[in-house]
């Protein structure tokens, strides 16, 4: 939630329900804080539909996180670091089919 509010999303907790709204969301520079496998995915899956840079620091280094960045990368994302931390999306570029 941390990483979508940073985005410019509100978020919001509701019975266990969590509701994230966004007219337009916008690069951030995001300090996770620890190393999650589903909070560097969502950031990542955010930041590629925000306007600028995003950085995403203390991310998760599994294969999955190298995978996530892979296809979007074959969908016209550019993304950099997967795996080592530090990621770096390009946002608000846009996005295609990946061929098998």
């Amino acid at each position: 939630l941390q990483a979508f509010r940073a985005l410019g999303a509100s978020a919001e907790e509701e019975g266990g329900t969590v509701r994230c709204r966004a007219d337009r969301l916008h690069g951030a520079h995001l300090r996770l804080p620890g190393p999650s496998v589903g909070a560097t995915e969502n950031a990542m899956l955010a930041a590629v539909g925000a306007e600028g840079v995003t950085v995403i620091e203390n991310a998760a280094c599994e294969p999955e996180i190298v995978d996530l960045a892979g296809f979007l990368t074959a969908c016209g994302a550019k993304i950099a670091g997967a795996g080592k931390g530090r990621v770096i999306v390009e946002g608000s570029l846009p996005l295609t089919g990946a061929a098998r």
